[in-house]
């Protein structure tokens, strides 16, 4: 009975990953086509201004879909290193990035505690 236990208890898991990935994937898609080398708030005079300002700090931050990623799974572990130039460039993606870890800590989380037990 032990084993059918833990069973189920890994298929509800597997709900809570996809949904954990789900809300990675958008949040670093989000912050890649807003604030990426080519994102919708840093790119701002066509192809010249990019030549010159493509490795600008914050643009660091989402580089493209892999490290934006990896980038938002570590700020959902409460690591705010690779988000600090972003910080500085704009004080108020500091509470963005704080709805996204109510969302991602306290919301998934609690769904992950609800359905183990």
């Amino acid at each position: 009975t032990l084993i059918i236990g833990v069973v189920k208890a890994m298929q509800g898991m597997s709900w809570v990953m996809v949904l954990t990935v789900t809300v990675l994937y958008i949040a670093a898609l989000l912050g890649v086509k807003l604030v990426g080398p080519r994102g919708l708030l840093t790119a701002g005079g066509g192809e010249d201004y990019l030549a010159e300002h493509v490795n600008t700090p914050v643009e660091d931050c989402f580089p493209d879909m892999y490290d934006a990623i990896f980038n938002m799974f570590k700020v959902m572990q409460m690591d705010f290193d690779p988000m600090k130039p972003l910080f500085r460039w704009a004080p108020i993606t500091k509470y963005i990035v704080m709805c996204y870890i109510v969302v991602t800590n306290w919301a998934i989380f609690s769904i992950l505690t609800a359905v183990v037990s």
